[in-house]
């Protein structure tokens, strides 16, 4: 699957400090880029009034 991140995104993880959670967004993208379906992804939600965006929650 086709992974996009926006600038927005890439500067926020940088600032993220806690090494756990880091890895933790590390790894969701990874299984993102290897799956062949949607379907496959947990915690998946389309974000309203976008046809193509959507988010994954992981944690608090």
């Amino acid at each position: 699957m086709k992974v996009i991140i926006h600038k927005s995104f890439d500067g926020d993880v940088k600032k993220i400090k806690d090494k756990k959670l880091l890895q933790q967004v590390i790894e969701i993208i990874r299984n993102v880029e290897s799956v062949k379906s949607q379907n496959e992804i947990q915690n998946l939600k389309k974000l309203k009034g976008y046809k193509q965006y959507y988010r994954i929650r992981t944690g608090n």
